[in-house]
């Protein structure tokens, strides 16, 4: 579950984690930042919840949220995704289907013949300058 919420310096998030794998954020030229917080798996009876620590997102920055197989997904020499993810570029002037459209490009090369092993559910949201139109 993810929240986010407008603020008047630009958005922050808050999620809750049900054993998925981690959240990243994309700034236009600079290192990805990786977000994970672990949490219980959906139906367990007995699980501590812990409160969500709120990131901010800076205008012009793409959250990227996928389902763990994603960055599961391995190559013919066992490698997986997850080492690869931080390789995907993200441009100024992309959209986030443009982004979305490389992520999913970069893990068509990198999987080749590999059956795809796992669900894969990819959301970019990316939040606009004050300069961009709607």
């Amino acid at each position: 579950c993810i929240d986010v919420r407008a603020t008047p310096h630009g958005s922050e998030f808050v999620y809750a984690n049900a054993a998925n794998g981690p959240l990243f954020v994309f700034t236009p030229s600079k290192q990805f930042q990786e977000f994970y917080e672990a949490g219980p798996l959906l139906g367990v009876d007995d699980a501590e919840i812990r409160e969500s620590e709120s990131v901010r997102l800076e205008p012009g920055q793409l959250l990227l949220i996928a389902t763990d197989g994603l960055i599961e997904q391995s190559d013919e020499n066992r490698e997986r995704f997850e080492s690869k993810i931080s390789s995907v570029s993200f441009e100024p002037s992309d959209s986030a289907n443009d982004f979305v459209s490389r992520v999913i490009t970069r893990f068509e090369d990198f999987r080749g013949a590999q059956p795809v092993r796992d669900d894969i559910t990819l959301i970019a949201v990316r939040l606009k300058r004050k300069t961009e139109q709607t």
